[in-house]
Formats: structure tokens, C-alpha cells, sequence
């Protein structure tokens, strides 16, 4: 599971892929399950038991990445960040392009 999730395109605004891995994996333990209008998978596990402990689990499903504002012939592009991203860290990096995900 961690791999498909490492795996998954989910730059933020397009977090569909990693849901979809949410949702099949809590699916099954899920009393109720539903994703709201920003795209958060709310999923609720009743218990029987008299003052149980409530646990809530909270993360993230979305990546940094880039979006493409400006290209030009000859292969030039200008890209703004999406997310926290250290653009120090940027050179010599790989990306992926699209949906695709193999470097490029």
C-alpha cells in the first residue's frame, strides 16, 4: 500500500488518485464513509463498547508539484510551484509530466 500511494499522482487540486487508494483501503472497515465538496474521505467506525476511546486520524493527500503558466517555442517553459516546495532543491531533480509516472 505504501508503494501505490508513493506511487500515485496527487499534486495538489488533483488528490483523485491517492483517494481512490484511501477509500478501497478503509472501505471495508467503514460503518460510514463519504467524501465531501473539498474532497476529504470522512469515514466513521462505530463501536458497541460504553466509553470507548475516540481516535481521529488526520493527514494530507496531496503532493507539490508544478503547474505550466507559460511555454514558447524552442522548448521553453516558466512553471509556478503548487505547494511548499524548497527551490533549492529543484536542480538536476526529475519530473513527471502529466499523469505519466516515469520520469522524464
Amino acid at each position: 500500500m505504501l508503494e501505490k500511494l508513493c506511487n500515485a499522482v496527487a499534486v495538489s487540486g488533483d488528490e483523485g488518485e491517492v483517494r481512490q487508494i484511501v477509500i478501497e483501503q478503509v472501505k471495508p472497515l467503514a460503518d460510514e464513509l463519504k467524501v465531501d465538496a473539498l474532497g476529504n474521505v470522512l469515514v466513521t467506525h462505530k463501536t458497541k463498547s460504553k466509553n470507548a476511546l475516540r481516535v481521529m486520524i488526520a493527514a494530507h493527500m496531496d503532493e507539490v508539484g508544478f503547474m505550466l503558466v507559460e511555454s514558447e517555442e524552442g522548448g521553453l517553459f516558466r512553471f509556478e510551484l503548487v505547494g511548499g516546495i524548497d527551490e533549492r532543491m529543484l536542480p538536476a531533480k526529475p519530473v513527471w509530466v502529466g499523469k505519466s509516472t516515469s520520469p522524464e
